[in-house]
């Protein structure tokens, strides 16, 4: 049966990607880590095999050409606080077909890959639990950097962004993007690649998995924040709360 193969193979295909994040892991280097007391923040968020970003909503609107000429991003997004990008395979990630075939099948032939923009009109981070978003703090100008590299993350065809049907509920709008989507060009690498664009140190290539993107990320987090007071004090934790979102 068909099904038996396709399960076969996704376990065979995880246990790869495994060990190929193990063999080249790595942390970025302090060295490459800086930034000034009032610079903007930019999140990471994982949950299960997915890394996505949340991105100040006035930022986003002032540096995206993208959001100045489409109609849908403009609907979501026009009064977000905070814009929701990630990205990766189009059947999949829409939500059109989300069985392990699907998966699997998409890490060789991958017809098309997708951008997913979600618009917060408020603050999201008190819905999503602490240990799977980490801060970090980059220049307005990095900032524009960003949102560059993901406008040409986006297809154009005539001219006009190509827009992708949501198949699940509370997704946001979706468009069809430039980028392939394979075995070692995946969601995690995408971010990854985010991430240098914002000149922040991360590596994407064979940083496959969404902890391998994170943890570079928590490290990160870690070299900017102060160093604890004399006095024991230490940044409160923050909250644990988790709002509705697609498993992708």
């Amino acid at each position: 049966m068909y099904w038996l193969p396709c399960r076969v193979m996704s376990r065979l295909l995880l246990s790869c990607l495994l060990l190929l994040q193990s063999a080249c892991h790595s942390l970025p280097d302090p060295a490459a880590v800086s930034f000034a007391p009032h610079d903007p923040t930019l999140w990471v968020v994982y949950r299960d095999w997915h890394t996505s970003l949340l991105i100040d909503g006035d930022l986003f609107r002032r540096y995206s050409q993208a959001w100045q000429r489409d109609p849908a991003l403009q609907r979501e997004l026009g009064g977000a606080r905070v814009v929701r990008v990630g990205w990766g395979d189009g059947d999949y990630f829409t939500g059109k077909s989300k069985s392990a075939g699907t998966a699997t099948r998409a890490l060789f032939v991958s017809h098309y890959s997708a951008l997913q923009f979600i618009g917060y009109e408020y603050d999201p981070l008190p819905t999503i639990p602490a240990d799977t978003r980490t801060p970090l703090r980059v220049s307005e100008a990095d900032i524009a950097a960003l949102v560059a590299y993901i406008d040409a993350s986006l297809l154009e065809s005539g001219g006009a962004l190509v827009p992708l049907r949501s198949y699940t509920e509370n997704a946001g709008v979706f468009f069809e993007s430039s980028k392939a989507y394979g075995l070692l060009n995946n969601c995690n690498t995408w971010t990854g690649e985010a991430l240098q664009s914002a000149g922040l140190p991360a590596k994407s290539a064979f940083n496959l998995t969404s902890r391998s993107i994170f943890e570079q990320a928590q490290a990160i987090t870690r070299m900017q924040s102060p160093a604890p007071a004399a006095s024991g004090g230490v940044t409160p934790a923050l909250a644990h709360y988790w709002r509705f979102w697609p498993e992708l």
